[in-house]
């Protein structure tokens, strides 16, 4: 489904972020969380967008930062049951990577 498709999106009925905007003008729709974004919402949502959850555990380099950025959209979209759904998803996802880290670290 191309990005001015979907009906309920966080931005309204058709709208695009700058983000999309970036995407679509470079014309790599793939490299949505690659583009310049001035705002940790937007990357966040870009980064929802994304379709491989494994391509986007390898890129987290701060677990603690990602989950700063969640907070922070769990306070502003709190009551959206299908953003809740997909922030405990990448919540669970942080826990796994630092579980993984931590069994990798030599004690």
């Amino acid at each position: 489904m191309s990005f001015y498709k979907k009906t309920n999106t966080m931005n309204g009925v058709v709208g695009a972020t700058a983000g999309y905007e970036a995407a679509l003008v470079g014309g790599k729709p793939d490299d949505l969380a690659n583009t310049s974004m001035h705002n940790s919402l937007e990357y966040f949502h870009s980064v929802l967008e994304q379709s491989d959850w494994a391509w986007m555990a390898v890129c987290i380099a701060d677990g603690k930062e990602l989950l700063d950025t969640l907070a922070l959209a769990m306070a502003c979209f709190g009551k959206s049951i299908k953003l809740s759904f997909t922030i405990a998803r990448l919540e669970f996802l942080i826990d796994t990577i630092i579980m993984r880290r931590q069994r990798q670290q030599p004690s």
